[in-house]
């Protein structure tokens, strides 16, 4: 589900994405851990996401055929920090 979806993001955005999520590292301490802007990390995220809520349609809350940001967050969240 989830877990095979965020191993198809480019290496740079999925370790980003891991940085933020499972490390729990600031926008500015990823930044720092890969020599590159907070704005980038912001960037990198956002697209991250996108792809996410584009691999669930349906499943929205809002009626439409994307997850909402939310719902997203929550379920990456969920996959990094359940055992």
């Amino acid at each position: 589900a989830i877990e095979a979806e965020i191993e198809k993001l480019p290496p740079r955005t999925r370790e980003v994405l891991k940085s933020v999520y499972l490390d729990g590292l600031s926008y500015r301490e990823t930044a720092d851990r890969f020599s590159i802007s907070i704005a980038t990390v912001k960037t990198l995220l956002v697209n991250a996401l996108k792809y996410l809520r584009k691999s669930f349609p349906g499943s929205g809350t809002s009626g439409s055929n994307e997850l909402d940001t939310g719902t997203i967050d929550r379920k990456v969240k969920s996959h990094f920090f359940l055992p």
